[in-house]
């Protein structure tokens, strides 16, 4: 049964977690679990030290330079019980917020909200998408 985007929505907003899919400047996919945080029609992604990297500068970070397109796909996956199967997917395009200090801040609080670990962290980057089309479904109504 296809999700509406409202109850798309919800579920994005609720995630705890999903799988950020961009796109390799060579053309090979590249999907990673991330962090997220959903305001209004756009979805924050942070670059933090509160998980450690091999390097400063991520590969997602510069997939989206390259290609601003990408897709967030959150889900649910019950092995015993697939009735209780669902997943909802993102469309998105990278947006510059480097001038709009407001807009940062909002959305780094919004992070700090969602996920405690990140009280009193400061983010190397936040990745930036507006949402240009979310779609869903579930198993059940």
């Amino acid at each position: 049964m296809r999700l509406d985007p409202q109850e798309c929505r919800s579920r994005l907003r609720r995630a705890g977690h999903g799988v950020l899919a961009t796109t390799r400047p060579d053309g090979r996919p590249h999907a990673v679990p991330v962090c997220f945080t959903l305001e209004s029609n756009l979805v924050a992604v942070p670059h933090d030290h509160v998980k450690p990297k091999s390097n400063g500068r991520l590969q997602r970070e510069r997939n989206v330079e390259a290609d601003g397109r990408a897709a967030l796909l959150i889900e649910r996956f019950d092995l015993g019980d697939w009735s209780r199967l669902w997943w909802v997917r993102a469309d998105l395009t990278a947006v510059g917020i480097d001038a709009d200090d407001d807009l940062r801040s909002r959305l780094e609080e919004s992070l700090r909200h969602k996920y405690p670990q990140y009280v009193g962290e400061q983010f190397d980057d936040v990745l930036v998408f507006v949402i240009d089309e979310i779609t869903g479904w579930s198993a059940v109504g």
